[in-house]
Order: structure tokens, then C-alpha cells, then sequence
């Protein structure tokens, strides 16, 4: 009879040392699982700051572009009109292949100058 209680005895030990196994299996997989979660979120949140800040930077430099073209049309448009004033300037008639914006189809050349900002290419 003894060695059947312990015979019992241990089978139920035994069953308890599965439980208790497969219960840490499991948790360590649920903290594994739980770390990759994390992992991924992280990667995600890093990744969307990388993009907010590339487009920023393109914001930026779009800008910047943008200004230096405003910048060199009010410099070319100063250059016209201080050549009016000096009376300096001529009209040179434009060719049959160009698109011209004005409306005599001219474009306006400040005298001595080297003219290549007032060609059109």
C-alpha cells in the first residue's frame, strides 16, 4: 500500500512539475511575445518620425527654392525697370520660335551689359 501512495504521490508530483513547466513556457512566450510587440510599436513610431522629418526637410528645401526664385525675378524685374529709368535700354524684337510674354512680342536689354540675362534660351 505504501508504494502505491507513493507510486501516487509521484505521478501527482510529476503532473504539478508539467503544470509548473508549461506555465513558465507559456509566460516566457506571452513576455517574448509582449517584447516584440514593443519592439515593433518602436519601430513604427521611429519610422514615422523619419518620414515627418523628411518631409519637413523637403518643406524646407522646396521653400528655400522658392525664394531664391522669387528672389532672382524680383532681381531681374529691378534690372528692367533701372534700365527704363536711366534710359539705357533697348527693345530687341523676339524671334518667331519663342514664346514672348509681352505685348509687343519685344523684350527690353539694358545697353553694356552683357544681355545674356535678358535672352531667352
Amino acid at each position: 500500500m505504501r508504494s502505491k501512495a507513493n507510486a501516487a504521490s509521484g505521478r501527482k508530483a510529476g503532473a504539478q512539475a508539467q503544470k509548473a513547466a508549461f506555465a513558465r513556457s507559456d509566460s516566457l512566450k506571452m513576455v517574448a511575445a509582449l517584447e516584440r510587440k514593443a519592439s515593433y510599436d518602436e519601430n513604427q513610431k521611429r519610422q514615422q518620425e523619419e518620414n515627418n522629418q523628411r518631409l519637413a526637410n523637403a518643406t524646407e528645401r522646396k521653400s528655400q527654392h522658392m525664394d531664391k526664385k522669387r528672389a532672382f525675378a524680383r532681381s531681374d524685374s529691378q534690372k528692367v525697370e533701372e534700365a527704363k529709368r536711366s534710359g539705357a535700354w533697348v527693345h530687341v524684337p523676339g524671334r518667331g520660335d519663342e514664346a514672348d510674354h509681352s505685348s509687343e512680342g519685344e523684350r527690353i536689354c539694358q545697353l553694356g551689359a552683357s544681355m545674356s540675362w535678358g535672352a531667352r534660351k
